[in-house]
């Protein structure tokens, strides 16, 4: 096990050296409430999720991991 943490430790370092961002700061949104930051407006979710399941649906791949499921659904979940 000690394998294992040892080794997501490494991930995280490699991920804050390549991105440019602290571990502390990349953690930070664990501690923040994201929808009271944007003073509780949906909209900026809605076009996350619209742009987001966009590109899933447009991936004939991807599309078929949400097959069970309509796109306008994904979006709204």
């Amino acid at each position: 096990m000690a394998d294992v943490a040892e080794e997501m430790q490494s991930l995280q370092e490699k991920a804050s050296v390549w991105s440019g961002v602290a571990a502390s700061d990349a953690f930070a949104i664990d501690e923040t409430n994201v929808f009271n930051a944007v003073d509780g407006d949906i909209k900026p979710f809605l076009n996350l999720s619209t742009n987001f399941y966009n590109r899933v649906y447009d991936d004939e791949w991807f599309r078929s991991i949400f097959a069970w499921s309509r796109k306008e659904d994904a979006i709204q979940n």
